[in-house]
């Protein structure tokens, strides 16, 4: 299992990958824009050799970039992509402080790039390969400020406008990659994730100390990875052999997951009916 993650530097990117090492037989490309300087992150690689582990360099604001990190993968032996997660994403500078009124053009531009350009040249670049997996679920990082229903509510803080235009932004964007008659007829699934309030660097900075620790929010994600998952293998193969395991590579089998009594049905239901779907960390789903 092939699993490509963007904006692995440090925080939930970062958290991701440790997961995906510690409970999975996954093997991770991670990327970020300074490899050289990612510490924590190259620091795995003397842990875990390139057949579970490969650092590349991605800005998600650079074309080219997309066309290395492209051009490098067959020199792993990697031909297919199975899990696609795009995670890489800013803010202002101010964060969270950005009323609309106020809201600098430009430094909206260069947020809307990354956050929500930055993951269209990502599905554009590698979807070929993920429509060569029997997986194929992409996870792209939202936010509960992403959501029109919650603006102006008590869940939500009404400032930071830039980012919450482009977390729109990108939802729309999930949308509409979903349901495309290419991807469609592919059978990819699309997650748009709420991670929660984490305490990352963005969520530091806030009035309000954040709620969740990275590894919490990254475990929980996982598992509704696992969900996506457990749908695709149940729609594109009925042999014993996948429904004992096959390339499902996850820490648990698919019969624990589908055991599992919890909130899940719902959000496995709506990736199933639609090809995508808005949750949060825990498999809820979120209000457009």
């Amino acid at each position: 299992m092939n699993v490509l993650i963007t904006g692995c530097s440090r925080g939930i990117g970062f958290g991701l990958v440790q997961q995906f090492l510690q409970k999975t037989n996954a093997r991770v490309i991670a990327t970020c824009r300074h490899p050289e300087t990612a510490t924590p992150l190259t620091d795995l690689t003397k842990t875990y050799n390139e057949d579970r582990l490969i650092v590349l360099r991605l800005d998600v604001t650079v074309d080219a970039h997309f066309q290395e990190v492209l051009g490098a993968l067959p020199k792993y032996g990697i031909t297919c992509i199975d899990i696609l997660i795009g995670n890489a994403g800013i803010s202002n500078s101010g964060h969270p402080y950005d009323p609309v009124l106020r809201c600098n053009p430009k430094e909206a531009l260069q947020i809307f790039d990354t956050n929500v350009v930055g993951n269209l040249r990502l599905v554009q670049t590698f979807h070929p390969l993920m429509a060569k997996s029997s997986l194929k679920v992409v996870l792209l990082m939202s936010s509960s400020q992403g959501s029109y229903e919650l603006v102006g509510g008590d869940q939500t803080p009404s400032n930071p406008s830039g980012y919450r235009i482009s977390k729109a932004g990108l939802n729309m964007l999930g949308v509409v990659y979903a349901v495309e008659p290419d991807v469609n007829k592919s059978e990819v699934k699309t997650i748009l994730m709420h991670p929660g309030w984490v305490k990352t660097d963005m969520g530091l900075v806030q009035s309000q100390p954040a709620e969740l620790e990275i590894d919490f929010s990254c475990s929980s994600m996982l598992e509704v990875m696992e969900r996506a998952c457990v749908l695709q293998m149940q729609q594109h193969s009925s042999s014993s052999s996948s429904k004992q395991g096959g390339e499902f590579l996850f820490s648990v089998s698919i019969q624990e997951i589908e055991s599992r009594k919890d909130g899940f049905p719902e959000f496995v239901h709506r990736l199933q009916a639609d090809n995508f779907a808005y949750v949060q960390y825990d498999g809820k789903l979120m209000p457009y």
